[in-house]
């Protein structure tokens, strides 16, 4: 894929990304002033349901805004990386982002101890999604090494920094 497509792609993503903000925002409210303005007018009181309404928007709307920014961090990380990398990156991302929109919504629900108690089991998966990361970095750049080294086959000496050596 060229560069001029990968931009073409990143800016898609960003502009994807804006409107749904923009989208959440006037949606959300609306909601609002049908909920608090037009339906007292007829007699209609929901106004204590509104909170169940705006998670049920947040859950909608966060989704797709965090999808849309993992879709920005993917196209803005194909610009230097290839697809593996970026789509890792990406999915990191997605994984961070939902974990905080649970996080918000159990805060927003159950209180403040909810949310923390959401957001330490986050926390605990994220050292684990970092190490995979890693761990896959590190097989990518050692498999590049390799391929610049050619086959397999010859008795080649790898250095590694000053005293570490190998001969494959």
């Amino acid at each position: 894929m060229s560069k001029k497509e990968i931009g073409r792609h990143y800016v898609n993503a960003i502009t994807k990304l804006v409107i749904y903000i923009v989208v959440y925002v006037v949606v959300a409210a609306i909601v609002h002033y049908v909920i608090s303005t037009l339906l007292p007018m007829f007699g209609i009181k929901v106004s204590p349901y509104e909170g169940y309404v705006n998670v049920l928007l947040a859950l909608a709307f966060g989704y797709l805004i965090v999808s849309a920014f993992a879709d920005v961090i993917y196209w803005s990380m194909r610009f230097r990386y290839d697809h593996p990398t970026a789509r890792a990156m990406r999915n990191v991302f997605l994984l961070i982002g939902i974990g905080a929109l649970v996080a918000g919504i159990a805060g927003a629900i159950g209180g403040g101890v909810a949310s923390v108690a959401v957001v330490s089991r986050v926390s605990d998966l994220i050292p684990s999604l970092s190490e995979v990361v890693n761990k896959v970095a590190v097989n990518l750049e050692a498999g590049n090494h390799m391929m610049l080294l050619g086959d397999l086959s010859s008795d080649k000496t790898l250095y590694f920094g000053r005293n570490l050596r190998g001969i494959i």
